[in-house]
Parts: C-alpha cells; sequence; structure tokens
C-alpha cells in the first residue's frame, strides 16, 4: 500500500478532489440553501435523465469532507455533476467553492438552520453566496434571495415565477411544489428541453420511497430502492445490503438503466458487483437488460420484459430466507 504522510488529512483530500474536478470541462451545478438541497438534487437529476450522463453528491454529502468525497466520484463520462454544499461557520463555503468551482448555481430555501454559528442573519446569506463566485447562472427559489443576491455577477432565474399551470406536478404540497420549481428552473437552465422535463416529472417522488426496508413473508427483508438506476446508487443500495450482515441469501430485483451510454460496459459491471458482494439471485426487468442477460450467467436468474409480466408468470412464495434489494428505474414501478 502507498501512504501520503500529510499535515492536514481534510486539507489534503480537499486538494486532491479540487484537482480531479478540475480535469472535467463539463456543467457542475452547485447547489446550496437552509433546506432542499438534497430533494433539489435528486428532482433535478431525475429531470435531467435522457439528457446527461448525471454523476451527483451520494446521499446528503455536503460538508467539508462529504463534498471532497463527492466530487472524486465523477468520472470520464459524466457530462453532468450536481453537487451540495452545505455549511455550518463562517470561512467554510470559501473550501467548497475552491474545490467545486461550479459553473452552475442553486440556492434553495434561506432559512435559520446552524443561525448561531453566524453573527446575523446577512452574515450567513454573504458566506452562502460565496458558492458562486464561477458560476454563469443561478437559480433561486424566492424573491428574498433574488433581492439579496449581488448584483451583476451572474444571471439569476428566480423559480418562484414558474407558471404551475404548464406542468402537472406529481406532488401536491406546498414545500414541495417549491422545490419541483426549482428542478425544474434548474433543468432549464442547463437546457433540457420543455417535453424531457414534461417526460421526466412524474418520476419525481418524495425521498422516503428510497432504501426503505421492509419486513417480507418466509422470513425476507425488503430493501426498496425502485427510484432511480444508475452506477452510482446501484453501489450504495449494494454497499446498504451488505452492511445489514449475510444472515439471509442476497436476491437482487433490478431494471434496466435510467440512462446508458455503454449499456454492455454498464451491465458487465453490474454482475462483476453483484459477483463480489455474494449475489446468488438476479430478477431482470426490462428488454435492454435481458438483452445482456449473459452478464448474470453466474447467477440463478430470471428476466422479464416488464414488471406486469413477472407478477403474472412467478410465484412469490418462491422467496425464502432472502434479502431482496429492489431497484429500478422509476418508470418501471417496481413498487
Amino acid at each position: 500500500a502507498n501512504a501520503l504522510v500529510v499535515k492536514d488529512t481534510l486539507l489534503a483530500l480537499q486538494t486532491i478532489a479540487g484537482e480531479h474536478r478540475k480535469q472535467f470541462k463539463i456543467p457542475v451545478v452547485a447547489i446550496t440553501g437552509s433546506n432542499g438541497k438534497t430533494i433539489v438534487k435528486d428532482w433535478l437529476a431525475e429531470l435531467c435523465n435522457g439528457s446527461f450522463s448525471i454523476f451527483k453528491s451520494p446521499k446528503s454529502y455536503n460538508s467539508q469532507l462529504g463534498v471532497a468525497l463527492s466530487l472524486l466520484g465523477i468520472r470520464e463520462y459524466h457530462t453532468l455533476a450536481i453537487i451540495e454544499a452545505g455549511i455550518s461557520q463562517v470561512g467554510e463555503m470559501v473550501k467548497l467553492q475552491e474545490m467545486i468551482l461550479p459553473t452552475h448555481g442553486v440556492f434553495t430555501h434561506f432559512g435559520t438552520a446552524h443561525a448561531s454559528c453566524f453573527r446575523s442573519k446577512e452574515e450567513k446569506f454573504g458566506e452562502k453566496q460565496k458558492l458562486f463566485a464561477t458560476c454563469k447562472t443561478v437559480v433561486v427559489q424566492e424573491k428574498e434571495i433574488k433581492d439579496g443576491m449581488s448584483k451583476g455577477r451572474f444571471d439569476i432565474i428566480q423559480a418562484s415565477k414558474i407558471d404551475s399551470d404548464n406542468y402537472i406536478f406529481p406532488i401536491q404540497e406546498d414545500t414541495a411544489i417549491k422545490n419541483i420549481k426549482t428542478a425544474i428552473a434548474a433543468a432549464q437552465m442547463l437546457g433540457v428541453s420543455e417535453e424531457k422535463i414534461r417526460e421526466n416529472l412524474p418520476s419525481i417522488q418524495p425521498l422516503n420511497m428510497r432504501l426503505e426496508q421492509l419486513q417480507g413473508i418466509n422470513n425476507c427483508e425488503i430493501l426498496n430502492d425502485g427510484y432511480s438506476l444508475d452506477m452510482d446508487s446501484l453501489k450504495i443500495a449494494l454497499n446498504f445490503m451488505k452492511r445489514q450482515g449475510k444472515s439471509l441469501s442476497y436476491t437482487v430485483l433490478i431494471s434496466d438503466f435510467d440512462y446508458s451510454i455503454s449499456p454492455k460496459k454498464d451491465y458487465e459491471k453490474m454482475g462483476k458487483l453483484f459477483r463480489q458482494i455474494g449475489v446468488k439471485k438476479v430478477i431482470g426487468i426490462g428488454e435492454e437488460i435481458t438483452l445482456y442477460k449473459n452478464e448474470f450467467k453466474y447467477f440463478d436468474s430470471d428476466f422479464y420484459p416488464s414488471v406486469d409480466v413477472f407478477l403474472s408468470v412467478y410465484d412469490l412464495r418462491k422467496f425464502k430466507n432472502e434479502r431482496i434489494l429492489l431497484k429500478g428505474a422509476r418508470k418501471f414501478k417496481l413498487e
């Protein structure tokens, strides 16, 4: 093994992450705000599906450490990165900005989180705004944020001006609608077509649908992550599955990818990941994964073109003593 001996491990990791980010000439969206960062990040990724190969911060990785770890996940095949950035004290945002070097920004809600760590509301707002030093355009959720922003440094888009009558929102709750509008405005900022935005809007769902752990019949556990499917979120779900222990046999019920530039390589990687953690059974849902079923020859595997076909022919009582991960693109409705 190689060891790097440094005076400050966090600073060293941030420096490496910053240099890694500089290797990529792609749009990088930085999202900050007192609330709503994670949900807007995930919903923006949903709306951009099919328009970009997307990397997004895992979970709520938005701290000094989390941002560094997030940036190190960007790969050469990504054409868009969406990075969360959160701060709790003065001086932190400059470090995040220098790592992320965002081309576009999103400012969600501005509230009272971590207020005690700043001398005033104005100081906290000023620190948040430092994230956008390299941005061309910034989406803000509310008029109050727009009014407080430094003028002339970048173009500002106010998400609340989006006409609700132009869209069918899948969630009818006030805060959710504000966050959906913010995600729509950010997608428009990135050049996603209105047709694609409307096509992807039904995919937006509450975050509690992800990695939901349920008790099943016949001594089975179900890990429900039927919300999105890309290589990064798949690794997170598989690691979560493994951390629950090996008392049960591992089964994965999985759909086609949301979006894949190189399907053959991606399904080959999927098969390798399954072997690494000891998956025994694989059930594939979708025409694309069925085309590449040879990548899953090492498992007890079955493939079906749709959920409806699977449910019509598969005897669910066959599941016994298994930890079952449901992982799939939202359009397949694995729930």
